[in-house]
């Protein structure tokens, strides 16, 4: 064999190690960061629980404490006041002057309850997530996450919350699963 061939064969064999390396970086990177992201909504999911946990329970208190800060004293009084919209549209869906059911009506109607966090990018670039408390017998994830689901079936057979992670801790973005927002569409 010739020694340009040699010097040839080794520049391939050279080119395709590292090619080779390349590739196992980006998919190793790519792991890396869906792990996060699976870690990310599992720790979202969890505050989801504890939510659903205490609306069922009518645990006020466990609920404020996953209240945005700049709402908590104005929600505590709502939420002692059991005609108040706040108190209304979480617990009672009988004194809800707009068509709707109370969360404590969609959480407790529901054969298994599911919760879903679906996580996003905000403009800013901050991680951000939406907290989807559904009927887990009734609806598939593909179903739950179209557009046209999540906007036609707000507060009738399922209820959101928005959330942000600036500090790498979950945090409420809106008030009170999206209370005094459009919806999630």
């Amino acid at each position: 064999m010739s020694r340009s061939r040699r010097k040839s064969r080794f520049t391939l064999l050279l080119i395709s190690l590292l090619a080779a390396t390349f590739v196992l970086a980006v998919s190793t990177a790519a792991q890396s960061t869906a792990g996060r992201e699976d870690d990310s909504a599992a720790e979202l999911e969890a505050i989801g629980a504890k939510i659903a946990k205490a609306v069922l329970s009518k645990d006020v208190s466990t609920l404020l404490n996953f209240d945005r800060t700049d709402l908590y004293w104005s929600d505590v009084d709502a939420l002692k006041n059991p005609k108040s919209d706040l108190y209304c549209y979480i617990f009672d869906t009988k004194c809800i002057a707009w068509k709707r059911h109370s969360v404590y009506e969609i959480l407790s109607g529901a054969g298994r309850i599911g919760i879903k966090a679906r996580l996003y990018k905000s403009l800013k670039g901050e991680r951000e997530g939406l907290l989807v408390f559904y009927d887990a017998s009734k609806v598939s994830n593909q179903v739950l996450f179209s557009k046209g689901y999540l906007c036609k079936e707000s507060g009738r057979t399922l209820a959101t919350w928005g959330f942000k992670s600036p500090n790498g801790r979950w945090e409420a973005e809106t008030p009170f699963f999206d209370s005094e927002t459009d919806s999630p569409c």
